[in-house]
């Protein structure tokens, strides 16, 4: 038995939406301040946070870190973090991004138009 293991997910669970919002911000705000929005498509954007990364290089920083008072705990939460990564994202993106191409569908271009 994992010793306060509630407190454990609870904190699994803040770090991932943390997650969430620091992806969100990283996308969201050079694709404001830079003028290549047009490029994309209207809901490009939530699949590239929702799609995110999958977590080795997380695990390879956790890892490397001396021990400590918190590495097992910093371990515990990267882990969890990772897994719901690839479980929840990683099954849900493919319908994520073809609810975003029904939602807004490619125009195909004649060769004439990129002249």
């Amino acid at each position: 038995m994992i010793p306060d293991l509630i407190t454990h997910l609870l904190l699994g669970v803040i770090t991932i939406v943390i997650v969430l919002i620091a992806r969100l911000s990283s996308i969201w705000i050079p694709s404001t301040l830079v003028p290549f929005k047009n490029k994309f498509l209207k809901g490009a954007l939530t699949v590239m946070v929702w799609g995110g990364l999958r977590g080795g290089v997380s695990i390879a920083l956790v890892l490397s870190i001396d021990n400590g008072a918190y590495k097992n705990l910093l371990l515990e939460i990267t882990y969890f973090v990772v897994v719901f990564s690839i479980v929840v994202q990683g099954l849900t993106v493919g319908k994520l991004a073809k609810r975003v191409l029904a939602e807004n569908p490619v125009k195909k271009s004649s060769p004439a138009q990129h002249r």
